[in-house]
């Protein structure tokens, strides 16, 4: 009997059908837009994580150039590795390659997920400051 109860209880409430439908199609559309939300933050964290990295790297591989004592490849590969280890979330798979000029390092790194791909390239300039600042003493000798 309590269900007969229930049943005029909706009656009076005057609640419609219509509701319940319109909650059944918007909701997976919400859910689909939060979890779309939640995946693009794990893409930028990823990426900035990998650029990050690889522009560590690279300056300290262009210190290293400018102490004109190059890094080998096994230890720029292991510090690059020490670096980045579980610290992404989504793409796991990450390496590096490393480029030296006489002016510029240049490190690429890749990251590799499910079924995509991260890239970050960054480009450093080996910098010589004691050479400016011995320019500019001598410059101040000559005004002096």
């Amino acid at each position: 009997m309590k269900w007969i109860k229930d049943i005029k209880l909706v009656r009076k409430s005057k609640v419609n059908g219509s509701f319940t439908v319109e909650t059944a199609a918007i909701l997976p559309v919400v859910f689909l837009v939060l979890i779309s939300a939640l995946y693009l933050t794990f893409f930028f964290h990823d990426k900035y994580i990998l650029h990050s990295i690889s522009m560590e790297t690279a300056s300290i591989v262009s210190e290293r150039m400018r102490l004109l004592n190059p890094p080998k490849a096994e230890e720029f590969q292991r510090h690059f590795q020490e670096r980045i280890h579980g610290k992404m979330i989504y793409f796991g798979q990450a390496s590096a390659d490393l480029e030296c000029r006489e002016d510029k390092v240049t490190v690429t790194a890749s990251a590799f997920g499910q079924r995509m791909c991260i890239r970050a390239t960054v480009t450093v300039n080996i910098t010589y400051p004691e050479q400016e600042v011995r320019k500019i003493r001598r410059l101040k000798e000559l005004k002096e």
